[in-house]
């Protein structure tokens, strides 16, 4: 807002420099063009619509500024249009600065060792907003993220700005990277197109700024701020718990009254208090793979199936605290639980076809047991796999945590495997409502009769991120047999 209406404000007091008419007149084409890109994102889906919009915008201005007589110092003058700054516009002048051609000379060593203790902070700054920025991202992202394969892009980058001798050290934009996803923009020709654009600024003999109204980077900085604070301050509450939340809005009240070093320090330090009382109230448990029966009768030929398809189920027990620091490793334990289930199944699927080769190849009884066997592992070899979770003793879990479910039941779903939750107790309301809120839908497997769901139909059915839920592992486990039964040929 103070860059647009050409005041300065940074304190509660100074707001009221914007009183004055110079800075009105100046404000009424900054809040303009950031409802026309807000309207613009929320209502028009096609992936030119924004791009078009600001190229438009600044091509209106000069058309209005030429319409009125007025040459680009006379907006200079009037504060429309940003001055370029003093020095030379020549990029190759830069690496003149470094005294190369001096040699060794041409450096003041003593100067070099005395930034060692800024480096130190720089690279902490820079690693800390790095982590945040791709949390910020993952958010907005139904697959996971590699945060080590991320922070070393950042890394390298950083590197070879520093090779090069220009730029600063940076992170990713992430609320470029958010509204480039939601504007519906899904391939990588942006990220190139906007490599090139930046490279060509750079290089350019003049400054582009002076071109762009002041009021463009005013919308663009107060839309950026409006949509954040919304996403981050307002909608996140049903993404945190309620301890989550009052600290969101603490560390953020700290910020503004203090500065942003102090207000994250005293961020992190009520947030490690917060955290050790919630660990100390729970007792923390790893993944356990889990033998489980869901105690069901069945015929002796029902039970031989069941018994030969049970390498599709796997039953999971979790408890405890699942927060930020575990969630990871937790899904990343499952994962491996299901890449066991895929090896499994290939292997039994790959000695039944053996099996009932040979038993053709010798006349075998088509109506012998080890026939019928290797035909029902033969015929299901595109049936589903299942995974249940016993989260009966899970006494809490973090944001982290439940963004770290709702990931893993969409990489799940995608390969095939569902995850059937048993035991969640109908009194943890925040613990399912965080994990409603970061893309997990709960199906019952129970109807209104009382009956387990069968039909193949209902996992058929699942959508990304949808999850079954069994009051107990028991009648989890009722409902995928009953699945996995009802989808034999």
């Amino acid at each position: 807002i103070g860059l647009a209406a050409s005041v300065e404000v940074d304190t509660l007091i100074s707001w009221v420099n914007l009183l004055s008419y110079d800075a009105a007149i100046k404000l009424l084409p900054c809040v303009g063009t950031c409802a026309a890109l807000m309207l613009t994102m929320q209502h028009v889906k096609h992936p030119m619509a924004l791009p078009g919009l600001l190229l438009v915008l600044p091509v209106s201005f000069h058309l209005v500024r030429l319409a009125f007589g007025w040459t680009l110092e006379d907006a200079m003058q009037a504060g429309w249009v940003m001055r370029p700054t003093e020095g030379s516009q020549n990029w190759w002048e830069l690496w003149g600065l470094f005294n190369l051609g001096q040699g060794r000379t041409g450096v003041h060593w003593p100067s070099i060792v005395a930034q060692a203790p800024k480096l130190l902070g720089l690279f902490l700054v820079v690693c800390f907003g790095s982590c945040m920025d791709v949390a910020a991202i993952q958010q907005d992202i139904p697959v996971p993220l590699d945060f080590n394969r991320e922070l070393i892009t950042v890394g390298l980058s950083n590197v070879i700005v520093a090779l090069c001798g220009a730029g600063y050290t940076g992170s990713y934009i992430f609320s470029q990277t958010v509204f480039t996803l939601r504007a519906g923009v899904l391939n990588r020709i942006n990220g190139l197109v906007v490599a090139v654009v930046e490279v060509v600024v750079f290089a350019l003999p003049f400054s582009v700024i002076q071109y762009c109204p002041k009021f463009l980077f005013g919308a663009l900085l107060l839309w950026f701020g409006v949509e954040i604070s919304r996403d981050w301050l307002v909608l996140s509450y049903h993404k945190l718990s309620l301890g989550e939340y009052v600290l969101l809005w603490g560390t953020f009240s700290a910020i503004m009254l203090t500065d942003l070093m102090r207000g994250i320090a005293a961020g992190v330090v009520c947030a490690a208090l917060y955290f050790t009382y919630e660990y100390a109230k729970s007792q923390v448990t790893a993944v356990r793979v889990v033998a489980a029966s869901s105690g069901a009768k069945h015929a002796y030929e029902v039970a031989r199936i069941l018994e030969a398809l049970g390498a599709r189920i796997s039953t999971c027990a979790l408890g405890g605290f699942i927060f930020f620091g575990s969630s990871t490793a937790l899904a990343k334990r499952v994962e491996g639980v299901a890449e066991s289930m895929f090896s499994e199944v290939v292997s039994t699927h790959q000695t039944a076809m053996e099996c009932l080769a040979s038993d053709e190849k010798h006349a075998s009884d088509e109506s012998s047991p080890a026939m019928r066997m290797s035909r029902v592992r033969v015929a299901m070899r595109d049936a589903p796999l299942f995974i249940v979770l016993d989260v009966r003793n899970v006494s809490h879990i973090d944001a982290t945590g439940a963004r770290t479910f709702g990931t893993l039941a969409s990489v799940l779903a995608g390969k095939g495997v569902q995850l059937v939750f048993a035991g969640l107790p109908t009194d943890a309301t925040a613990i399912r409502r965080l994990l409603t809120a970061h893309g997990i839908n709960f199906k019952s497997v129970i109807q209104q009769n009382g009956g387990a769901l069968p039909t193949p139909e209902v996992q058929g059915s699942s959508a990304l991120g949808t999850c079954m839920e069994a009051p107990s592992v028991a009648a989890a486990l009722q409902y995928v047999e009953g699945v996995l039964l009802a989808g034999l040929p």
